[in-house]
């Protein structure tokens, strides 16, 4: 399991919400170019602010996001997302708790 994440929180200008969610998909691209990019990034928007996002991805290790973070592709795609927010704040995590609440169940079949 992955112990290192960046996360970060980005207020979008409003009105431009799909610019933001567009030009983060293309980010991506950018990152799974990386010689150690994270394992998922996931994109979530407030339901009661349509202007709030937050990224969280896990990563190996931190020297890995500390690699990431000097990337001139990766700065480049930060610029980008960055010119589309009011505020932009991220930062690198490490897990220090973790519980599982309840066990996922996996089925297979088909609906027909």
């Amino acid at each position: 399991m992955s112990q290192h994440y960046t996360l970060a929180t980005y207020r979008v200008i409003p009105g431009k919400e799909e610019d933001f969610i567009r030009t983060w998909n293309n980010r991506t691209i950018n990152l799974a170019g990386l010689p150690h990019p994270p394992h998922w990034g996931a994109l979530i928007r407030s339901t009661l602010d349509p202007t709030l996002f937050h990224v969280f991805a896990p990563w190996d290790n931190a020297e890995q996001i500390a690699s990431m973070r000097k990337s001139p592709e990766a700065a480049a795609a930060f610029k980008a997302i960055q010119g589309l927010c009011v505020e932009a704040l991220s930062g690198d995590y490490e897990l220090v708790a973790h519980i599982r609440i309840r066990e996922e169940q996996t089925s297979v079949g088909t609906e027909k």
